[in-house]
């Protein structure tokens, strides 16, 4: 299985990378041919976010020849270069959006292949009931994520308040929101915001409920312009 996201052409085809020599002349050789996505997941899946995908309509084009053909031509010949021969490919693709993405593209008529070539469908529940295990699982994953990124740790409260943001973005108090990258977007602003606190040098950085809150407070305050012409409009009377 490889999963990869913000694809571009090159990384998911392949390419060779020429060098100009003396005189002009193009320097190649297979030691300059670099694979892609669909070589390194043939015979395996590969999953890709459908923004990606359908963002570079030459990307779109050039992957579905590729999986109805099921074959793979790295780089585009340039003059005077021998092109590597062509790969024979199977690859499960697997698109990864909203439900609002595929809404579009499975409109009649926008991409005609696209119902065609993605015929399973499989809906993912945004929110998770609040229960014991799924909160130590959650914080099991921060932890996780704080280690992998060689990031400060979290505190017991600072988990609690972030499962709490979670579920005032679910809007309920018996589930929260499983958009892992609204999290993490939250804890790196929280991480920062401990990172600015006046403290001695050998003290350890240390996330705590605080930093959390203030990070969400700091976002709110971003993206409370309606909210503020709103209050403006109710104290002039108008």
């Amino acid at each position: 299985v490889v999963e990869y996201r913000n694809v571009n052409f090159n990384r998911l085809f392949g390419e060779v990378n020429y060098e100009i020599g003396l005189g002009g002349v193009l320097l190649g050789g297979h030691t300059r041919v670099r694979a892609g996505l669909i070589s390194e997941a043939s015979h395996g899946i590969l999953i890709l976010s459908a923004i990606d995908v359908f963002t570079d309509p030459y990307i779109w084009r050039r992957l579905k020849a590729v999986l109805e053909s099921k074959r793979l031509d790295i780089g585009h010949g340039a003059l005077g270069m021998t092109r590597p021969e062509t790969l024979g490919v199977d690859v499960k693709l697997v698109l990864v959006g909203t439900r609002d993405i595929y809404n579009v593209l499975n409109k009649p008529g926008f991409i005609g292949e696209f119902s065609e070539i993605f015929k399973a469908v499989a809906e993912f529940n945004s929110e998770v009931p609040r229960s014991d295990e799924s909160i130590k699982n959650l914080a099991g994953l921060i932890s996780l994520f704080c280690v992998r990124e060689k990031l400060p740790p979290v505190s017991a409260d600072g988990v609690a308040k972030l499962i709490e943001h979670l579920s005032r973005m679910a809007g309920s108090q018996n589930e929260f929101s499983q958009d892992f990258r609204s999290w993490k977007d939250l804890l790196n602003e929280s991480i920062w915001l401990a990172t600015e606190e006046p403290r001695e040098e050998e003290v350890e950085v240390l996330v705590t409920g605080k930093n959390v809150m203030s990070a969400v407070m700091d976002k709110v305050e971003r993206v409370s312009l309606i909210r503020e012409k709103i209050y403006n409009m109710i104290k002039d009377g108008s």
